[in-house]
């Protein structure tokens, strides 16, 4: 593995097996140079923790060859390997817990590409005011249970409203699928609705499903949308924020406004799921 250097922007590498060839680039961070790098291909991003130490990198790797596969593409990760060279590329970025961002693209799939940013977590109001989201409407992934770059840029079209924190996905018939980079759970009644087709299964997704029977009932079905009226809370998951709020959909409000119980007593339950599974990379 080759040696890295001092940056003052994300560490930009190509992999081939251990083979890192560093990439100079004036992009701000992973979205910025996944914008300017646009290729069809398949991604996976997830966050590391101090140490650096790390989540379910085997479930990330598993979906990651996964999409690759429905996509009609091979892809086999050296599960030791990737783990050396992602700890490498960590330590280069010189921050306490980074965000990273791989790729394979369909032209070149021997090789993955590496974006690594220093990683602080969402802002505080994130958690503790809960956020607006609005409905994409007429938005859909071609192929919801792959990860691939085409919905990063496909969801460019379906700009949000001021204001708006993320987007929401609905099916034909009216039920609230996920979110535009997140999942989403609906809580009416002391019950936990999520919907379990047309979605990307999310990592962090798997851990609210292991957390949450302990809280509370799940519905494993989309939560109608023309019902949120009669919601109590509602909240998002993912990887690099956990679980989050949210108080609004479009002009509706979400039970009183502010984040609910429910959905506190599964961030927490949540956290604790990490600080106890937490490994070295």
């Amino acid at each position: 593995m080759s040696g890295g250097r001092a940056r003052s922007g994300p560490v930009v590498a190509r992999v081939r097996g251990e083979d890192v060839e560093y990439l100079e680039t004036d992009a701000t961070g992973i979205v910025d140079w996944a914008t300017r790098n646009h290729t069809a291909g398949v991604y996976e991003v997830d966050r590391t923790y101090p140490g650096p130490s790390i989540l379910k990198v085997d479930e990330h790797l598993d979906r990651f060859e996964a999409s690759a596969k429905r996509e009609g593409a091979t892809l086999r990760v050296d599960r030791a390997a990737y783990r050396r060279v992602l700890r490498q590329l960590v330590l280069d970025c010189g921050s306490e817990s980074t965000r990273y961002f791989v790729r394979m693209s369909f032209a070149r799939p021997e090789v993955l590409e590496f974006v690594v940013e220093p990683f602080a977590g969402a802002p505080s109001d994130v958690y503790e005011k809960g956020v607006d989201v609005a409905v994409m409407k007429g938005a859909g992934r071609t192929s919801p249970e792959s990860k691939t770059s085409g919905w990063m840029k496909d969801r460019k079209e379906f700009p949000l409203p001021e204001g708006a924190y993320e987007g929401l996905l609905v099916s034909s018939d009216g039920g609230i699928l996920e979110g535009a980079t997140s999942n989403f759970y609906a809580i009416r009644e002391g019950v936990l609705w999520t919907a379990d087709e047309q979605i990307l299964k999310g990592i962090a997704r798997q851990i609210v499903l292991e957390v949450a029977p302990s809280l509370l009932p799940i519905r494993m079905e989309p939560y109608p949308l023309a019902e949120l009226p009669a919601l109590d809370e509602a909240c998002l998951s993912s990887s690099s924020r956990a679980v989050f709020p949210i108080v609004r959909v479009d002009d509706v409000r979400v039970g009183s406004g502010t984040p609910g119980p429910w959905t506190r007593k599964l961030l927490q339950a949540y956290e604790g799921w990490i600080r106890s599974h937490l490994e070295p990379l």
